[in-house]
């Protein structure tokens, strides 16, 4: 016979039920990190991915020609067609996607001196011979020396049913920060942005993603999309759309660029300013952003890069609100633009009818992509 004393507790309810809470609990917070994993190893696999498809691209831009892009070439269009990015009144000034200033000659002998980056115009509709998601390079003023990089040919993996990621371009003079000397005997350099394509892309039953974003072997031409969409205000849509704004209408989330205007961006400042006072200090922070600025807000997003006009490829760190300035964001980098920024330039006079400026500084302006990038790179162009 068992004594009492002999006999063995079993768990309370009570007890049990803290158990379960214990569990749940552990459970729920290790369910958290499977959403963070996953976005860690998609990063990880966009940055693996990026420097392929950058590769890829700088394989065909400093290819011995442009064959892989474009198989015949225009009569008198270089293999290289950087080369006729010139410093000339021959630029059509209306083409502000090339020009960037929209003022005539002066304006773009002003952006080469100042190494501001060009952003080749992205064609959204079929143009004479060019096709959606085409690239224009060369000469923006001069049909018989400007060609097109073909969209298949800056799409990744390019000959894939499915492909992943698409880049992008811009150019510009490596300046050398005197308006005495001929800009077009600066050297050019570029930068690469690879971006993922749209996720929201929807394709047509028998049809594929490379169908539709060729346009090829559609049921219907409503079918086609554009690799980064974006809607009127210039937003990315993520599904190759305008966002409904108008059908059939499609637009494509190309490159963006900000300006320095009078001791600050059009848009945000930088901290610390760019003051005598402030000479041997790096730039660490942009500051003072509208949120309520589409093209701003598409630039404050941690994991964000951009590149400054003298080649620095910075990304922002974090994005947290400004201190005394509701409603404004400051945005930290890394890493910091170098001092050498804060230089002026004071001899500006060119001569022989060309602009006269002085007393500018060298950071001038920024390129950046609305999405942000799973690669970027900046290269010396090849002659």
């Amino acid at each position: 016979m068992t004594t009492p004393d002999r006999i063995r507790r079993a768990f309370s309810l009570i007890e049990i039920l803290i158990a379960v809470i214990i569990l749940g609990l552990g459970l729920l917070g290790l369910a958290a990190l499977f959403p963070v994993v996953i976005r860690e190893q998609r990063i990880g696999t966009d940055n693996v991915l990026g420097v392929t498809v950058a590769n890829s691209a700088r394989a065909i831009v400093d290819g011995p020609d442009w064959s892989r892009a474009m198989p015949v070439l225009p009569q008198g269009v270089s293999r290289n067609p950087w080369v006729h990015m010139r410093d000339s009144t021959q630029r059509d000034p209306a083409d502000v996607n090339f020009a960037g200033l929209n003022s005539g000659g002066n304006g773009v002998q002003k952006q080469y001196e100042r190494g501001e980056w060009s952003v080749p115009r992205v064609i959204s509709s079929t143009s004479g011979t060019f096709r959606p998601g085409d690239t224009v390079v060369g000469d923006p003023g001069n049909a018989s020396r400007r060609i097109a990089i073909p969209l298949e040919s800056r799409l990744y993996p390019s000959d894939s049913d499915r492909p992943l990621m698409v880049w992008d371009i811009a150019v510009q003079r490596v300046s050398d920060f005197d308006f005495s000397t001929e800009s077009d005997r600066d050297s050019l350099r570029y930068a690469v942005f690879v971006r993922r394509v749209d996720p929201r892309i929807t394709v047509p039953a028998g049809a594929t993603l490379r169908q539709v974003l060729l346009g090829v072997g559609l049921p219907s031409s409503d079918g086609r999309r554009l690799p980064l969409g974006e809607d009127l205000q210039g937003l990315p849509t993520l599904d190759g759309t305008s966002g409904g704004a108008s059908t059939g209408t499609l637009r494509y989330s190309g490159l963006k660029t900000f300006r320095f205007v009078r001791g600050g961006f059009n848009g945000f400042d930088i901290e610390p300013s760019l003051t005598d006072a402030n000479l041997d200090e790096p730039i660490t922070a942009l500051a003072n952003i509208d949120p309520n600025n589409p093209t701003a807000r598409q630039l404050a997003q941690p994991g964000q890069k951009f590149i400054d006009n003298m080649g620095n490829i910075c990304t922002i760190t974090r994005v947290e609100p400004m201190q005394g300035i509701p409603g404004r964001l400051r945005c930290e980098i890394s890493p910091p633009i170098p001092a050498s920024a804060r230089q002026k330039v004071i001899n500006g006079y060119a001569g022989n009818g060309r602009p006269n400026e002085t007393n500018f500084n060298r950071l001038s302006q920024i390129v950046f992509s609305p999405q942000i990038p799973a690669g970027v790179v900046v290269t010396d162009l090849k002659p």
